[in-house]
């Protein structure tokens, strides 16, 4: 599938079920059988802006063993709202490896090394330098719109947003946080770096976002007008057993948390 499957989620209207201060709780209750999966599941997603970050809370619990893969999908662009592409933003991406995807952006279970890649994003490099690069990947996604495997980088504040409750974390891990990626605007005047506990990143750079399209207060977005960075399983984890697993299992609570800390340097 790809974000759901028929009648995603994304397109449905949840239901605020809590609200404070600096957070919203939106809830939602999938019944079995729907969008092709099984088990009746209870979502919960929490958005917290504290300390100049964002922090997206995931929870979900359903009756039987299921498949859950929540990500976020939102679009950044650092100069603003409708101001071009992103192609003169930098990037760096924590991950040494990346899983190859198929003219279908299909993975089939083969690890890459970046090294020597259009996708080595190891150091900090600007988004365009190799956007249209002639390899095999860039050629089947016209651009970037791959999961990087996540070597595991941390930092004070992946420990200070890391929870400590017992029962965080899928399968009884703690939700030990790591880096996934920063990004930087053209003048370094404002970054954001993606903190998850999940395995993956999926970088998308809008590649078939339509020149002309019409976004927020009438502005215009244009065609890489944006990049994502969703934290995530695997794509195609449940057909290649060597990944790892999005499985819920019956009964049990999932959690899992990113954090977009964001930084703009004062002179």
């Amino acid at each position: 599938t790809n974000h759901s499957g028929f009648s995603a989620l994304c397109n449905r209207i949840w239901q605020v079920t809590k609200e404070e201060a600096d957070s919203i709780t939106f809830s939602y209750d999938s019944p079995d059988g729907d969008m092709g999966f099984g088990g009746n599941m209870h979502i919960d997603v929490t958005y917290t802006v504290r300390d100049g970050a964002m922090v997206v809370d995931y929870h979900a619990k359903a009756d039987e063993d299921t498949i859950f893969n929540p990500t976020n999908h939102s679009y950044f662009n650092l100069k603003g709202h409708g101001e071009g592409d992103v192609l003169d933003h930098s990037l760096i991406v924590y991950a040494d490896e990346m899983t190859f995807a198929d003219e279908e952006s299909v993975p089939d279970g083969t690890i890459r090394k970046v090294s020597g890649t259009p996708f080595d994003f190891t150091g900090e490099k600007r988004i365009g330098d190799e956007i249209d690069a002639d390899y095999d990947m860039m050629n089947f996604g016209h651009g970037y719109d791959h999961n990087f495997v996540l070597r595991g980088d941390t930092d004070e504040v992946a420990k200070a947003y890391t929870r400590t409750k017992p029962d965080f974390g899928k399968d009884g891990k703690s939700g030990t946080l790591q880096r996934a990626a920063t990004l930087f605007a053209p003048d370094h005047s404002l970054s954001v770096c993606v903190y998850t506990d999940l395995p993956g990143v999926q970088v998308y750079t809008g590649n078939f976002i339509e020149d002309g399209s019409k976004g927020k207060d009438g502005r215009t977005y244009c065609r890489r007008g944006g990049v994502a960075i969703e934290t995530q399983y695997y794509p195609n984890a449940m057909n290649i057993p060597s990944f790892p697993q999005p499985v819920i299992r019956a009964n049990e609570d999932f959690y899992s948390r990113t954090v977009y800390k964001i930084d703009a340097p004062t002179a």
